[in-house]
């Protein structure tokens, strides 16, 4: 049993590199343009199929610290 545990992990590991491989860092700045994901509506039930879960476009107003925005509605 330890030794499929072992084998799961390792090829986790290996999983996870090859992501972040690919997977790029994004640098938002002040001004920018952004949807925000409606987090209220992600679980099962809450949204029909092809409900849209993004809310936007808002501008960034604020930088706050490590991915904490203050956001402005283009509408006002």
């Amino acid at each position: 049993m330890e030794e499929v545990q072992h084998k799961q992990l390792q090829y986790q590991d290996k999983l996870k590199i090859l992501f972040d491989k690919k997977a790029r860092e994004i640098d938002f700045k002040q001004g920018d343009l952004i949807l925000r994901w409606n987090a209220r509506r992600e679980e099962k039930g809450k949204h029909g199929k092809f409900d849209n879960l993004w809310l936007g476009p808002f501008r960034i107003e604020e930088i706050k610290g490590n991915n904490t925005f203050i956001l402005q509605n283009l509408k006002g």
